[in-house]
């Protein structure tokens, strides 16, 4: 049987997929939240319209640096494990570059 935390985080991706596809964005799932089986690193839980995201949920802070987390990732998506201190939904981690990517593609829309 699975542990709580593997639980909570495919939970947490199965949520991202509905959240993603319900504002009309192509996404997928990595089958055992393993990258490899959509051809992807192994790090990828996620594909959105081509993005590779890696889901962390239940860290009230990141314990490794933000750099190492994106290893394998374009984005990280984390919601943090106490929602009393953050009341915001979760928070997305990127490049840069990736940022400006989506914000021109946003405005050639």
């Amino acid at each position: 049987m699975p542990n709580a935390g593997a639980i909570k985080g495919k939970k947490f991706e199965h949520d991202l997929v509905k959240l993603f596809t319900s504002k009309g964005h192509d996404a997928i799932r990595a089958w055992g939240s393993n990258g490899l089986a959509l051809g992807e690193t192994k790090e990828t839980d996620l594909l959105v319209n081509g993005y590779r995201i890696q889901a962390k949920k239940g860290y009230n802070q990141p314990t490794k640096r933000f750099h190492d987390f994106l290893q394998g990732a374009d984005i990280v998506v984390w919601e943090c494990a106490d929602r009393r201190k953050t009341p915001y939904g979760p928070f997305c981690f990127m490049d840069i570059d990736i940022l400006l990517r989506l914000l021109k593609n946003e405005t050639t829309n």
